[in-house]
């Protein structure tokens, strides 16, 4: 038996498709998404280790009780370490939506990030068009397939959605005029301890919420979250820009991006 297709999202860059994330459903209606990951993971303590896999996965414990839907992350090393955490907040079969990460992309230059798609798989580009030289961010939400997605165009952010069989994905995206940094960086809220390899480390969390996230407050959610991403990535020009070489390439390539027209909103794509 083959491996299952994917529904790969992406988006143009210098011509290519690059990939951001895919998504595969199991056989049970679980959902895996597999987010693409630096090469390397950095531990707080500044060590280093290769990434195979960064995985976000949706799980519906029906015999639990209540029954439940689980989110799980995962993050497994080329040392053989398994990095997990996990947000347990709904009850099985009601409504609910929830943010599962929100990213400031960096360069997607580096051959890691070229798109390889199989023949079966599904690829969703977030916009028909080559992103260039801004900074892309985007916010992943889930929510359960009742949920009209139009609800998140008042966020004022691209709005790219796909319908699995329990679940719906919702993207929302925009662009920060100023160049990506040559790293990212992602966030995401869970409501347990890290686990490393089955030990829990780190600081005690709030405690476990069964309740429904409504879109609104999730919509309030999404904006601080993008002020977050927008100033961290300031944050971290700033930290290079002493450096008198960075300085002027940096100048300089931005004044040649802010002269450059905006980014045009195609027909076809919902945008508020």
């Amino acid at each position: 038996m083959g491996t299952k297709p994917k529904t790969r999202f992406g988006v143009i860059f210098e011509g290519a498709k690059r990939e951001l994330f895919s998504v595969r459903e199991l056989d049970n209606g679980d959902l895996s998404i597999f987010f693409k990951a630096p090469p390397f993971y950095d531990f707080l303590d500044g060590r280093s280790e290769k990434t195979l896999e960064h995985r976000y996965s949706f799980h519906r414990s029906l015999n639990s009780t209540p029954p439940a839907i689980t989110l799980m992350r995962t993050v497994a090393l080329e040392g053989g370490q398994i990095i997990r955490t996990s947000q347990l907040r709904w009850r099985a079969g009601e409504s609910f939506s929830t943010m599962v990460f929100a990213r400031a992309c960096p360069t997607l230059r580096p051959e890691h990030y070229i798109m390889k798609e199989r023949p079966k798989d599904t690829v969703i580009l977030l916009y028909p068009i080559d992103i260039g030289r801004t900074t892309l961010f985007y916010h992943v939400v889930v929510t359960d397939t009742s949920l009209d997605p139009v609800i998140f165009r008042r966020s004022g952010l691209w709005v790219t959605s796909e319908t699995f069989g329990h679940f719906k994905l919702v993207v929302l995206s925009g662009f920060f005029l100023i160049l990506p940094f040559h790293r990212g960086f992602v966030s995401h809220a869970m409501t347990s301890k890290m686990r490393v390899d089955g030990q829990e480390i780190g600081a005690d969390l709030p405690p476990i919420d069964l309740g429904n996230v409504s879109p609104e407050r999730l919509l309030i959610d999404i904006g601080r979250m993008t002020t977050l991403l927008a100033e961290g990535l300031a944050e971290r020009h700033i930290s290079y820009i002493r450096e008198q070489r960075y300085a002027e390439r940096f100048v300089t390539e931005t004044r040649q991006l802010l002269s450059l027209r905006p980014v045009p909103t195609p027909p076809d794509l919902p945008r508020r």
